[in-house]
């Protein structure tokens, strides 16, 4: 606990007033401008690329969900029975579960997840073959396969 006396070492300072270049920011201490240096804040920290995942997200899942409603779940309503089955409840007692409601919101999920997963595998791209490697018999290091000499150990092979 502190005491408030005048010549304790242990109390803080008095604050002392903000220059007009603090409460008024136009430029930093280091005569930035601040525009210029929130710019290179938000490149550095990819908030730009977050901004524009999120974005693109947002597109994707209209996309998605545009798909499941106008071409899948047509094909699931023919299938299931009516919509009756939405609202079958399970009664325990004075509580009741909307169980119906739960699996259609479960199936929805699921084809969901099966189309973003199907969309998600035509964007994707094969990864690149590995390059042909073999390793040095002599100090067992990774080299090229065509190599003749090693790298590391510069050895004849």
């Amino acid at each position: 606990m502190f005491l408030r006396l005048a010549n304790n070492p242990r109390v803080a300072p008095p604050l002392r007033p903000l220059p007009d270049s603090y409460i008024y920011p136009l430029n930093t201490p280091t005569g930035h401008s601040m525009l210029r240096d929130f710019r290179n804040f938000l490149m550095k920290e990819n908030f730009v690329a977050l901004a524009l995942a999120v974005v693109l997200g947002g597109a994707v899942g209209k996309v998605v969900q545009a798909i499941v409603d106008d071409f899948i779940m047509p094909i699931v309503g023919r299938i299931t029975p009516s919509g009756e089955w939405q609202k079958a409840t399970w009664d325990v007692g004075g509580m009741k579960f909307g169980v119906g409601d739960f699996l259609s919101v479960a199936i929805n999920f699921l084809i969901i997840a099966f189309v973003v997963w199907r969309i998600s595998k035509l964007l994707e791209r094969p990864a690149p073959p590995a390059p042909a490697t073999k390793d040095c018999p002599f100090c067992r290091m990774p080299m090229d396969a065509a190599a003749t000499r090693c790298p590391h150990c510069t050895s004849q092979l």
